[in-house]
């Protein structure tokens, strides 16, 4: 890539949809052959799948070292609460050199019950990682911004959900990007 004529010395997405889930595996084939669980991320991390933030940190690092590579960035995204787990060195090192200046993250919901049906760990998760991020920013003396993914319709759903996320959205000071309407098939 840095030998085309056309690269001008930004990458401008490392990492896929989900970043911080690069190098993850299943360690053990047979015992998810008899899980019952509907995710393996939630409500916690099942013990058999390996995540390891190193190795996104390593090819991060690697990639921004390459001859002619200017700028590395994450645009698609990352997993805020596996990013919350890793104390502050995953966040700041993102912050610091991988963001262009947007933080891309799918709270999708606001609201506990639906996020709980959805699999997805509680809206508070959000606001921790929201404000770590900041915090990581201000030590990087950047000025970055986070925009949000919302899933608007899930059946778990109603005009109260929305009208609470409405709300929700105008006392956090949130404009999300994007909002997807869940369409059942």
């Amino acid at each position: 890539m840095t030998e085309s004529e056309t690269f001008r010395g930004t990458v401008s997405d490392l990492g896929g949809p989900t970043a911080n889930l690069y190098g993850c595996e299943n360690g053990h084939v047979e015992a998810c052959k008899n899980c019952h669980r509907p995710s393996c991320l939630w409500p916690t991390i099942c013990p058999h799948f390996s995540i390891d933030e190193q190795a996104q940190l390593d090819l991060l690092r690697q990639s921004r070292q390459e001859p002619g590579v200017k700028h590395v960035f994450i645009q698609s995204g990352i997993r805020y609460d596996l990013a919350l787990r890793d104390g502050d060195a995953y966040i700041d090192e993102v912050a610091r050199h991988h963001v262009s200046g947007i933080m891309k993250v799918a709270p999708e919901s606001t609201d506990d019950r639906v996020l709980a049906l959805m699999n997805k760990p509680s809206f508070d998760t959000f606001r921790r990682f929201k404000e770590r991020f900041r915090l990581a920013t201000r030590k990087a003396g950047k000025k970055q911004f986070i925009t949000e993914y919302l899933i608007a319709g899930h059946p778990g759903c109603d005009l109260d959900t929305m009208v609470s996320t409405a709300a929700t959205l105008r006392a956090e000071g949130m404009e999300p990007d994007q909002a997807q309407t869940f369409i059942p098939q």
